[in-house]
């Protein structure tokens, strides 16, 4: 732009400190975000301090992107805090985590999403009873949780899966379909049981992995579309996992077929093991390093803040240790890893399917 006399304006800004974010450039997005104001007189707005928390937080950079915030004018809105939260599930920093979830619980009390978020965050950490107060919470102020899904169009047609959904007409072809595409994969793939949100064995959340949503929807388009050179096309109305990004990366190379997955981040091109966003998103963070994790901070008691969920207000017979939170990241009423909307709603022939 500038070779060509064109001078940047406040939406080039979003754009570059955006790439620079998903591109893991620390540094070359600090320089155009300092450059806003000193060079170009445009003063950042709640877009570019967004992106800047997003940039820092993936980074692992939390603190200073807390201190960031701290140096804006006006409060922080909605959208960075959501930022923060998620970098501190990434990097397994608790207490910061549930000071981003009272702020938000505070800005969009019935916004499912930092209550997602903040429960993911426990359940990283393998602090179920912290979950199980999460989702009573929740039930408590009355606050539901966007249901995940995973489609694609095969033949005309829509067909939509959601975890362990065995209505589909081809049902058992396809869970025969998974269990041959799991075993193929064997070799390189050992499943992240700290992604299950079971609190049980971990033969058991390896099972329930296996028949995320958008892997069922993979292991039907290897059926139906076996002699076709064509890519097998997903969409996604939440973010895949981490765990189900490693294991559709090998199954396109085991099976030679390129799978693109659009979920509410970003198209996921994957190809010979390879996957075109490059893995930055996941690769800092493995939850199984943290799942002894504990918050020994003798504010706390058991290990969460009770102003933060307001269990004062909630009688002990509520609060309990359950196994029936959904086994797929997405699909319960606490399971969605970043809480992001996608741009491509659920249509509404899959919302019925």
């Amino acid at each position: 732009m500038l070779g060509a006399g064109a001078r940047p304006d406040y939406v080039t800004f979003i754009g570059l400190i955006f790439a620079c974010s998903h591109a893991g450039l620390v540094e070359s997005g600090r320089v155009h975000f300092e450059s806003m104001e000193k060079v170009y007189g445009i003063t950042p707005g709640p877009e570019h301090y967004s992106c800047m928390v997003d940039l820092l937080g993936r980074c692992g950079r939390v603190e200073e992107a807390v201190e960031l915030l701290g140096r804006m004018d006006g409060e922080p809105d909605a959208t960075m805090w959501k930022s923060l939260l998620a970098a501190c599930r990434v990097h397994r920093n608790i207490p910061l985590a549930e000071r981003a979830a009272e702020r938000l619980f505070k800005l969009a009390p019935e916004d499912a999403v930092p209550y997602v978020m903040l429960a993911n965050v426990y359940t990283a950490a393998g602090r179920w009873l912290d979950v199980a107060r999460v989702r009573s919470l929740m039930r408590a102020r009355g606050v539901i949780k966007e249901p995940g899904w995973s489609w694609m169009e095969e033949g005309g047609a829509v067909h939509a899966f959601k975890a362990g959904d065995r209505d589909h007409a081809q049902a058992k072809e396809i869970f025969a379909k998974v269990r041959e595409m799991m075993q193929r994969i064997k070799e390189g793939y050992t499943a992240d049981t700290g992604f299950a949100l079971h609190h049980e064995e971990e033969e058991g959340k390896a099972e329930e992995l296996a028949v995320h949503s958008e892997r069922l929807a993979v292991a039907f388009g290897l059926i139906n579309s076996a002699s076709h050179g064509k890519p097998i096309r997903v969409y996604k109305n939440l973010r895949v996992c981490d765990d189900c990004h490693t294991a559709l990366k090998l199954i396109a190379k085991v099976y030679d077929k390129v799978i693109i997955l659009r979920d509410a981040n970003c198209f996921h091109h994957m190809r010979d093991g390879i996957c075109s966003c490059g893995d930055y998103c996941f690769v800092a963070y493995s939850p199984l390093k943290s799942s002894g994790y504990r918050d020994d901070n003798p504010q706390t008691e058991g290990g969460i803040y009770p102003s933060v969920l307001g269990l004062e207000s909630l009688p002990s017979a509520k609060i309990k240790l359950c196994r029936g939170i959904s086994s797929d990241q997405e699909e319960g009423e606490i399971g969605e890893i970043e809480g992001c909307r996608s741009s491509y709603p659920l249509r509404q022939d899959c919302a019925s399917a």
